[in-house]
């Protein structure tokens, strides 16, 4: 079965803290067709985000990736123990707030890269045991989403690599942590996408749909991502289209969760809500 979503508060950010806000664009998206929708929020308003979530028919995601992400001290792959230490409790109770919500899947990352590959077999270890800690402490109350990313060009993020990925997952066969493949963190990496996909399927089940711009000289530069066909993007509207249909055709007789990231980048909430399913309505309107 295939289920598409969207990343809501990515795509207005200003809706992790404006409940109005939110609740608004739920309602507005309704008209759509659309089975899950991801979100990040506090843990004051998590647990009404999810209901509000369900209350309209659709399964919340949750973003413990960007609880993370916002920590500078948060590196789960850590050489220094007492730090790994502090990322996976700091990421349990992440976790914790997902499960809150309502969320049956959460994304997570694995932390900084070194910046030395000397310490990166190191940082291996450490992200390894980190994920057992973190599967043993989900349980069956949620499956955690490992979300690969960029090596060199901005998130720059120990796990990324398809290969590594593939091998870490095979190596480490726990029924509760999988794969979210992102389409952007792919080509900033350097891969064609749909080839790193197809290397990562038997642990993938969840994919992000997403642009970016690769010119340095572009104010996108990185992952952005923007609107499909920006000057100096990756991918065009067209593109766009084709990832999602061969990405389908390799999922045909499996599951998959299947979902649009695009990021405001300050433009008003609503206004550029209308402007992501303007840009490509066939994702929307089935």
């Amino acid at each position: 079965m295939i289920k598409r979503g969207f990343v809501l508060t990515n795509a207005m950010i200003q809706a992790e803290q404006d409940e109005a806000l939110f609740n608004e664009a739920l309602d507005y998206l309704t008209q759509y067709k659309l089975e899950f929708i991801e979100f990040y929020t506090d843990e004051i308003r998590a647990e009404r985000y999810g209901k509000a979530i369900k209350d309209r028919g659709y399964e919340p995601l949750f973003l413990t990736a960007l609880d993370q992400k916002r920590n500078a001290d948060c590196r789960i792959c850590s050489e220094d123990e007492s730090q790994r230490v502090r990322s996976v409790d700091f990421t349990k109770r992440s976790i914790e707030k997902a499960i809150s919500s309502g969320a049956k899947r959460t994304l997570f990352m694995s932390g900084a890269y070194p910046n030395d590959y000397l310490k990166e077999v190191i940082c291996m270890n450490a992200v390894e045991k980190s994920m057992r800690e973190l599967s043993e402490f989900a349980g069956s109350d949620i499956k955690l989403m490992l979300e690969p990313c960029d090596r060199s060009v901005d998130i720059c993020q120990l796990l990324g690599p398809s290969m590594q990925v593939f091998t870490l997952m095979k190596k480490l066969s726990l029924p509760n942590i999988g794969l979210t493949m992102d389409v952007s963190h792919i080509t900033e990496l350097f891969e064609d996408p749909i080839e790193a996909i197809r290397l990562c399927k038997p642990y993938c089940d969840h994919i992000h749909i997403a642009n970016c711009a690769m010119d340095p000289e572009s104010e996108l530069f990185g992952d952005k991502h923007p609107l499909f066909g920006i000057d100096k993007g990756c991918y065009s509207e067209d593109d766009s289209y084709r990832m999602y249909q061969e990405i389908i055709a390799l999922y045909s007789n499996d599951n998959l969760y299947i979902s649009l990231e695009m990021i405001s980048h300050g433009a008003l909430p609503m206004p550029f809500l209308t402007s992501v399913i303007d840009n490509v309505p066939w994702f929307f309107k089935g």
